[in-house]
């Protein structure tokens, strides 16, 4: 049973990794650039609402002496297989238009291939190199509960408020970046994700280098930074790289963004490796570090020069200056 389990785990790893290059393809053909951040700020903060009633069930369903294993899980299992249901009929009810010619950077008569792309687009390259320093720079994040816990001498039930920080952090930041995204452009949503994802482990590690009282207390403020980074990945991210594809070359932008990035899988175990042979201090730093440098990498992230399917009567301006 359990090698069927992971069997099962296996088939939807790669079928996620597969279906978001159509996935993309379709956001950008169906929403035009000036509501995609709209849309996805809303769908996110929906999301983080309902993720705390859904975690309250699951945690009434898991921890229930009524419901004895394996017959929680079944349950849970069941219901999530359900609710992919309306999903996919409103998936079937998108209606596709046929692909218009866009311009981009890249003018040719033949599709380029993945190194032709990394070498002639510095704006690809720029939110590649931002987004690998960005994932990068989270390697500490998995080590904050077990700091908080063994140095800065926190009990364990604040591992709640961490949840509860992250989580209102990560609402209020979807709805935010939406705004920004349409009214100002993705580039700005990185900007602050990026500013994020340095700041987190910079105040855990004056946290552990100083360990007074007030900043102990202060400790959940770490998880507060992280809903900010961390629900930026579509809004900023994901919206720029559609921003800057080519309609012809989408596919093979989205798809050498996953397989590079594919490689950040191995974040968490190279932060394991860095703390057993070094030490907090070291791993915050080389965070922070990482994170500073992607920061300045999003503050040279240039405005798309044409957007696609953009509504006359709503306009972003695109190209503003920095």
């Amino acid at each position: 049973m359990l090698v069927i389990f992971f069997a099962c785990l296996l088939l939807f790893a790669i079928t996620d990794g597969l279906v978001s290059v159509p996935w993309y393809d379709l956001l950008a053909q169906t929403i035009p650039a000036n509501r995609r951040g709209r849309l996805f700020g809303l769908s996110q903060t929906i999301q983080g609402v309902a993720g705390i009633g859904i975690g309250a069930i699951i945690s009434w369903v898991l921890g229930s002496g009524d419901i004895a294993f394996p017959n929680n899980y079944i349950i849970l299992f069941l219901a999530a297989s359900v609710l992919l249901i309306p999903s996919s009929c409103m998936l079937l009810l998108i209606k596709e238009p046929p692909p218009v010619p866009e311009g981009g950077h890249l003018q040719s008569s033949t599709k380029p291939d993945w190194r032709t792309i990394l070498r002639t687009d510095p704006d690809y390259r720029r939110i590649l190199a931002c987004r690998i320093l960005f994932n990068t720079s989270l390697l500490a994040v998995p080590f904050f509960v077990g700091h908080a816990e063994d140095v800065m001498a926190l009990p364990s039930s604040i591992i709640g408020a961490f949840v509860i920080a992250q989580t209102l952090s990560g609402v209020a930041a979807s709805a935010l970046y939406g705004v920004i995204s349409d009214r100002w452009g993705p580039r700005f949503v990185v900007r602050i994700a990026t500013a994020a994802g340095f700041a987190a482990p910079c105040f855990a590690l004056v946290a552990h280098l100083t360990q007074g009282a007030w900043i102990t207390q202060a400790y959940p403020f770490v998880y507060v930074i992280l809903g900010i980074a961390n629900n930026a990945y579509m809004l900023g991210f994901g919206n720029y790289l559609l921003a800057i594809s080519p309609a012809s070359e989408r596919p093979t932008y989205v798809g050498l963004c996953n397989t590079i990035l594919g490689i950040m899988t191995i974040v968490p175990t190279l932060g394991g490796w860095l703390l057993e042979n070094t030490s907090y201090t070291f791993l915050f730093s080389l965070a922070a570090a990482l994170g500073v440098i992607g920061f300045l990498i999003a503050l040279k992230l240039q405005a798309p020069s044409q957007p696609s399917a953009v509504s006359p009567a709503d306009p972003v301006d695109f190209a503003a200056p920095v």
